[in-house]
């Protein structure tokens, strides 16, 4: 009893009584009883996702399964986003993944990083944190921060500066989950956060957006914000100059791994090649996303080319993302169908954010969820709760629904002030830094990012649809 009576025990019997609410709730002019229970699924599934009580994607779908029993939509509403085609989309992308970090192209990059630096830490670590945020752009944030956070610590190991309080360390330990989300915003295959509201926005509104429609959109924001992390983190903590000796010890540790291999040849031609086709599919419906991204993976996995084995690849894809992705749709399609996503937008426009101009509330709208998941950083959660609110938001305001897709990305996708996000986590080491030192580099760039969304995205999202390069054909 005591067992089941701490966090993950209490999630459960919040979810209980969040059910038992909802069918004992009676229904109202504004909101049905499918809508009442449909919210009864939303906030079920937020209290165990907040206390952990089951896996993030076994979470979705036993509350999904609860919602079918008891009536709010029938199964084939209930579970509609594990036959999304963003789902098989993000089933299939980890592909790169695997193939990338089984190669050894991220250490040629970290290399030529070093080289170009010429020993200049402030130069080592904007270098570093470029190609962390370029490799995140086409792969999943986790796995690239993980990669690069690895390829970090044997720079400073080979400096000895590794678990010593260094500035260059704390740079670099801060700097590279930083710049991992923040490459994430820049395309729709960045983070599964993207992809699943991707496949939110195609259930809610019946269009996709183009991959190079959300390259324009993210592109610029993440270059910028790259930009002002950088000099966040580098005034805040001004990393010191190397000695000519520590200068060819860096050097060392990354000397060349000779002339490129086959197998790295293709996977570098794979990795160009699919997001260009993914841009193509702007103009060309043969290039859908999907449909690149399961041939893309079967092409690695043939014979004769043999990038990957099938093993691999099921080790290297995180299936309870998968299924939380499938589980957030589904939740998104259920709230949609329903009337519950129409009730709690109707809320959020009654506290005043219809009366401001559109930057400005996008700009409050921005900070209030940005500092509500910085304390609650719970992406399965939150997205199902403000993804479709903020729709209805924009759309009232005259702005494409695509809008909030790009800003809830942002938002979710990590998070700048503390290290209790588990994507940011990845880093966090004691030895190096403490969680005040995230929150110093972080908290000026957070207002930026606010304020650069709310300025962009309606500007480029309306031009772009004028000119009809914001949606795939």
């Amino acid at each position: 009893m005591s067992t089941f009576m701490g966090k993950r025990g209490i999630g459960i019997i919040i979810a209980v009584l969040a059910f038992a609410a909802a069918c004992l709730i009676p229904p109202a002019e504004t909101l049905s009883r499918e809508g009442l229970l449909s919210l009864g699924v939303l906030v079920a599934g937020v209290a165990m996702w907040v206390c952990d009580s089951f896996p993030v994607g076994v979470t979705g779908i036993i509350i999904l399964a609860v919602g079918a029993i008891l009536g709010a939509a029938p199964a084939s509403t209930v579970f509609s986003g594990f036959g999304a085609s963003t789902t098989i989309f993000v089933m299939t992308v980890f592909a790169l993944t695997t193939a990338f970090n089984k190669s050894q192209l991220s250490n040629r990059l970290v290399g030529v990083v070093v080289h170009w630096s010429k020993g200049n830490t402030r130069k080592l670590v904007l270098g570093v944190m470029c190609v962390t945020a370029l490799v995140s752009m086409v792969m999943s944030d986790s796995a690239v921060i993980a990669l690069f956070f690895g390829l970090s610590i044997s720079l400073l190991k080979a400096l000895d500066l590794y678990k010593k309080k260094s500035n260059f360390a704390k740079c670099l330990f801060i700097g590279v989950p930083f710049a991992g989300v923040t490459g994430g915003l820049a395309t729709p295959a960045g983070n599964a956060t993207n992809i699943a509201a991707v496949g939110m926005l195609e259930a809610a509104t019946g269009q996709q957006i183009s991959f190079l429609g959300w390259m324009i959109i993210g592109v610029p924001i993440a270059a910028a914000m790259i930009l002002v992390l950088w000099l966040s983190v580098t005034f805040v903590f001004k990393p010191e100059s190397l000695g000519r000796d520590k200068i060819e010890r860096l050097y060392e540790s990354v000397k060349s791994y000779g002339p490129f291999l086959v197998e790295e040849k293709k996977t570098l031609c794979i990795i160009l090649g699919v997001p260009i086709l993914w841009i193509l599919g702007t103009w060309f419906p043969l290039f859908n996303m999907t449909v690149i991204s399961v041939l893309a993976m079967g092409l690695m996995l043939a014979p004769g080319f043999n990038l990957l084995t099938f093993d691999e690849y099921q080790k290297g894809t995180p299936w309870n993302v998968v299924i939380m992705v499938g589980a957030m749709i589904s939740m998104g399609t259920l709230l949609g169908s329903t009337g519950g996503s129409q009730f709690i937008g109707d809320i959020v426009l009654s506290m005043g954010f219809a009366d401001m101009s559109i930057v400005l509330a996008l700009f409050v709208l921005g900070l209030v969820l940005y500092f509500l998941h910085t304390v609650m950083p719970i992406g399965p959660g939150f997205v199902p709760v403000f993804f479709l609110p903020l729709v209805t938001i924009c759309t009232a305001a005259g702005l494409n629904p695509i809008s909030a897709a790009v800003m809830m990305s942002a938002i979710i996708g990590g998070n700048y002030l503390f290290p209790i996000n588990p994507t940011i986590a990845i880093t966090y080491n004691e030895d190096t830094y403490e969680i005040k030192d995230m929150f110093k580099a972080g908290i000026v760039p957070v207002f930026v990012l606010c304020l650069v969304m709310a300025l962009w995205i309606p500007f480029i999202t309306d031009a772009l649809t004028n000119v009809g390069m914001l949606y795939a054909v």
